[in-house]
């Protein structure tokens, strides 16, 4: 199992980089896009018309924060979390069987490669702009955010699960 202080500083860096982007960056790109909602924070997709609206709306200094210091947390965030999430996973399920460990351990890497892939797209998009998007390349990127969310969830509803399974254990055991 890892060294305690080892993970509580991987989560402790996860959550500064959340915190980051969640006072600061995202916040930024919201006030230049009009207000408008940045398409990775709509994790049960959008439209091509939605992306349109959004890139038409987002000014030249959100572009430059989207593709800057909010690039460059995107560039940590995805892998920070899903270790942060697999490892606690992977020592509650020590001694089930290795398939149990595998799923548990796999579904927030997955959740990290539709994240990864949802931000070269997005990237793409951003290069594009809302003139030379195409509605195949939202769909793609739509998905990418709808299977990242989806798959964080799962995780954190499994992770959840076992810490309260496993608190429930040591809370039985003492009381018998």
């Amino acid at each position: 199992m890892i060294n305690r202080v080892a993970y509580l500083s991987l989560v402790a860096l996860t959550v500064a980089t959340y915190l980051a982007m969640l006072t600061w960056t995202l916040p930024g790109i919201l006030a230049e896009a009009g207000g408008l909602i940045p398409l990775e924070l709509r994790l049960s997709g959008y439209t091509y018309f939605d992306a349109v609206a959004f890139l038409n709306e987002l000014s030249p200094a959100g572009l430059a924060l989207y593709r800057g210091p909010h690039a460059y947390l995107l560039a940590f965030f995805p892998a920070l979390l899903a270790l942060s999430m697999a490892l606690p996973v992977n020592g509650l399920l020590h001694g089930r069987l290795i398939g149990f460990r595998l799923i548990g351990v796999l579904i927030p890497m997955f959740a990290a490669v539709n994240n990864y892939t949802e931000n070269i797209l997005m990237a793409r998009m951003l290069s594009l702009g809302a003139e030379r998007i195409t509605p195949e390349l939202v769909e793609l990127t739509s998905r990418a955010t709808v299977m990242k969310a989806s798959f964080f969830s799962i995780s954190a509803i499994l992770t959840a699960a076992l810490i309260i399974a496993r608190w429930w254990d040591i809370r039985r055991g003492a009381t018998e």
